[in-house]
């Protein structure tokens, strides 16, 4: 009985997670940037057919089945993945799992049916910020507190969160996804068929997104007081920022995803991010969403093992968040 327990244990321990089959032939360029030892290194999205949530028309709590992953965030010690549903049947959520296990701590439901594309958490007022829609589905961002996400209990409760902050934004028709940088909040807009629309908001010192010309440096928080605003190529799907590059994720249908370097020259004027201000491109598995870079590693979400693209013919689906080595990536040819 000893030696078919170890024997087991060994096998978990040891096998290749569900991602893995074919991942190796497929992607080999990217495997030895690919982290996947201990402490945690990849991160499990929760049940995406068994989401504990509320039906839109009834207001009652059901169990939502075909969420999509959309939007990733790190924020202290937690890692949140948003999902939202296709049809808009159900409210869309966060999943909040903790970073240094991966465990899934708690499922967060939102007042709304956003698509969440986009999160990004500001360390300094600990909000996190998330895009979302105003009534008349136009862009818009929501915030929510650490302090209202640690106290949620839909468990017990049944009820929604409540947005700390709602602010429909001006320059942009729809907010797809965003990142934080440097006391500002950047957000951008996806394109299928042209350029798509970059911009960095500052925040003040209440933590708050200007959307206006600052009269005075004084009012924001950040060294940079400038707003930006930025044409960028088709297909954008997430935005980061390392060391002195930008970093995007393009991504459209089954076909493989980019991930694509550019030189973080943001407070140039003008400045606009076209093909060839591209500096590397790596090719990646189909349906790649938003990216983080965070302490030299990328952490990368796909939606592919949704029920919606999961049977498609190129998916390939990956039910996780991987984690690569940013440095090694870099160094890639």
């Amino acid at each position: 009985m000893m030696l078919i327990t170890i024997a087991l244990f060994i096998f978990f321990l040891t096998r290749k997670p569900y991602f893995h089959r074919g991942f190796e032939a497929r992607y080999p360029e990217i495997v030895p940037a690919l982290l996947t030892n201990a402490p945690f290194d990849q991160y499990l999205i929760p049940d995406l057919e068994n989401t504990e949530t509320i039906h839109t028309k009834s207001g009652e709590v059901e169990i939502g089945q075909g969420m999509v992953p959309q939007g990733l965030a790190l924020a202290e010690d937690w890692l949140i993945i948003s999902a939202y549903s296709e049809e808009k049947k159900y409210h869309s959520v966060l999943y909040v799992l903790e970073k240094a296990t991966g465990e899934h701590v708690k499922t967060i439901v939102l007042p709304d049916t956003p698509h969440l594309g986009g999160l990004a958490y500001d360390p300094t007022a600990q909000n996190l910020w998330l895009t979302t829609e105003t009534p008349d589905d136009t862009a818009q961002l929501s915030a929510i507190s650490l302090k209202q996400i640690a106290e949620d209990q839909f468990e017990k409760t049944k009820e929604p969160i409540q947005y700390l902050e709602e602010i429909a934004l001006f320059d942009l028709e729809k907010a797809s996804f965003m990142t934080y940088h440097k006391n500002n909040l950047v957000v951008g807009r996806f394109k299928e068929e042209h350029d798509g629309t970059l911009v960095s908001y500052p925040l003040d010192k209440q933590g708050l997104p200007i959307q206006e010309k600052v009269s005075a440096p004084q009012e924001v928080r950040g060294a940079d007081p400038v707003k930006e605003v930025v044409e960028i190529t088709k297909e954008l799907q997430g935005v980061t920022f390392h060391e002195d590059q930008i970093l995007f994720s393009q991504s459209y249908g089954d076909k493989s995803s980019k991930l694509l370097f550019a030189p973080n020259n943001l407070a140039a004027d003008p400045y606009d991010v076209d093909e060839e201000d591209y500096t590397k491109e790596i090719t990646f598995p189909p349906y790649m969403e938003q990216i983080v870079a965070a302490d030299d590693r990328l952490y990368v979400l796909f939606e592919s093992s949704a029920a919606p693209y999961r049977l498609k013919e190129n998916a390939f689906p990956i039910d996780r968040v991987l984690v690569f080595d940013l440095p090694k990536l870099m160094k890639l040819k």
